[in-house]
């Protein structure tokens, strides 16, 4: 994610290990990036199904509560 705040409207980007060497902030090409989640999880978290997320919204809000408090 781009910047350190969790918020909806948050730049997202895919980041390799070769690219962070496992760090959670990394800077890339003068753009301040933190992490938030691994994209598998994050893929299991949109596509397991859950009572009442069915929305892109609902999806994203749930994206950010898990990495908020569960992560």
């Amino acid at each position: 994610m781009v910047g350190s705040t969790i918020e909806i409207n948050a730049n997202i980007r895919l980041l390799s290990f070769r690219e962070t060497h496992g760090r959670t902030e990394v800077q890339l090409d003068g753009i301040a990036y933190t992490y938030v989640l691994e994209v598998e999880l994050a893929s299991d978290l949109v596509t397991t199904q859950e009572a009442g997320v069915v929305t892109k919204l609902d999806k994203a809000n749930r994206l950010i509560h898990y990495a908020l408090y569960d992560a």
